[in-house]
């Protein structure tokens, strides 16, 4: 009992030590700059993209093949972690990614539209496999380091995450316009690499050996739990959804004769309410539990910015910037009730229920999983996205994307939540009639 006392009394955040704040405020910083890095092209990419006769279609696979190589790389970074160790992964990953935006403001003086569409769509990977290993690996460190505060620190870290993706496009237009082409990627490129070269010497978390046919082993028994991938579904719809704006978004606020600040500032209107939300999340969570409602709460909202957004074909009124601006408010409210209850939910149903170790081993190849799915839908959401806009229209683009989340949220409810609370009630019955026999 003193052991179980003492060990929550080192998960209070008043009992952090010096190290444990500089872990937090590195993954802080990394995953803050990471997304600032590769969404501060939205505003003006596809404008620089036309002069070369890119279309939007070949814009959104260079927005949406940023997530590609995480389909493939997560797993394989989360079965890696116990032999290689954080401490070489995480810098590795914060390193990778700042090679890649670094090298991308060398673009510029590409003008022929295949090549620049090549080793565009080429760095993105090159971004995409940095980012990777560093969001695995921060699951996975926060998971390891502060088990009992993992919802609130992740939702903590998720906070910055939001301001990320907020403020890349808003900063993205404002050094754009300032400096040019160049000047994003060089900035935000050099941070990332001095954030690299500062965690190698702060990352104090112990390997953890075992071999690949143990990992497998793992993996098998994973990808066996039906509740598992009804739970990741929600990662692959969150990340289809949401990067589904970064290309065709600006595109439609160009109807509104915005430039690339005021673009690039509309996004903060998604952001911010997901940067306040998360860590609220976070706390709840750790607290409360509660991950299925967030998740049943976060699809309705997800539907209903979709169906509003275009708006509908069927829906009797026209955009404007007043329903563009709410919509994005509504939407990142949702992403923040997705997202972290998804691997929260998962971890605690392996661990609790499936009687997995609550190990390294265990926490890497989840946090690999969850990874492949969030990038799975990232790719999904910008690819997608902008081939229905073309083909179609942002109006039944948006749509399609709706009734995608409506029918996820009917799998759920219908498939894991009525199931699982039904069962619940079944227990506490049982248990109440023993206990009752017991007493008699």
């Amino acid at each position: 009992m003193p052991q179980e006392d003492t060990k929550k009394e080192k998960q209070k955040f008043k009992n952090f030590t010096l190290l444990d704040w500089i872990l937090l405020l590195l993954l802080v910083l990394t995953n803050f700059t990471c997304p600032l890095a590769f969404s501060c092209i939205s505003p003006f990419y596809n404008t620089v993209a036309f002069t070369r006769n890119l279309s939007l279609s070949q814009c959104g696979i260079v927005f949406g093949i940023f997530n590609f190589l995480g389909i493939f790389a997560s797993p394989l970074i989360g079965s890696i972690i116990p032999k290689i160790g954080l401490r070489i992964l995480l810098p590795a990953g914060m390193i990778i990614t700042s090679i890649g935006t670094l090298l991308f403001a060398l673009t510029i003086i590409i003008q022929s539209s295949f090549w620049f569409f090549v080793i565009s769509a080429l760095l993105r990977l090159v971004q995409s496999l940095g980012y990777s290993i560093l969001l695995t690996c921060t699951f996975t460190c926060v998971s390891r380091s502060f088990p009992d505060l993992t919802s609130t620190i992740l939702g903590i870290i998720e906070t910055f995450v939001g301001l990320g993706y907020t403020l890349g496009p808003f900063i993205g237009g404002i050094l754009y316009d300032c400096g040019g082409y160049t000047l994003p990627f060089l900035i935000l490129g050099f941070f990332l690499l001095a954030c690299g070269i500062a965690s190698i010497f702060f990352i104090k978390i112990d390997n953890e050996n075992s071999s690949i046919i143990h990992q497998l082993s793992i993996y098998l028994k994973l990808i066996k739990i039906l509740d598992v991938w009804i739970i990741m579904s929600s990662a692959v719809f969150t990340g289809m959804i949401f990067q589904y704006h970064d290309v065709t978004l600006p595109e439609i606020l160009k109807e509104f004769n915005l430039n690339s600040s005021q673009i690039g500032a509309f996004f903060l209107f998604m952001g911010i309410p997901y940067a306040i939300l998360t860590p609220i999340c976070g706390h709840i969570l750790d607290k409360h539990g509660g991950s299925s409602y967030f998740i049943i709460f976060g699809s309705i909202l997800s539907i209903i910015v979709m169906y509003c957004l275009g708006p509908a074909p069927f829906l009797p009124f026209d955009r404007s910037l007043g329903s563009l601006a709410l919509m994005c408010v509504i939407e990142g409210i949702s992403v923040g009730g997705l997202y972290i209850p998804a691997f929260v939910k998962s971890l605690k149903t392996v661990v609790k229920e499936k009687n997995f170790p609550d190990n390294l081993e265990t926490s890497g190849i989840l946090s690999g999983i969850f990874g492949m799915c969030y990038s799975l839908g990232a790719v999904i959401g910008p690819s997608g996205g902008s081939f229905l806009v073309d083909e179609l229209n942002y109006e039944w683009s948006t749509f399609i994307y709706g009734t995608a989340m409506l029918l996820y949220l009917l799998v759920f409810i219908f498939i894991y939540f009525i199931p699982r609370h039904c069962r619940k009630n079944k227990i506490k019955d049982i248990e109440e009639n023993v206990s009752t026999k017991i007493e008699e």
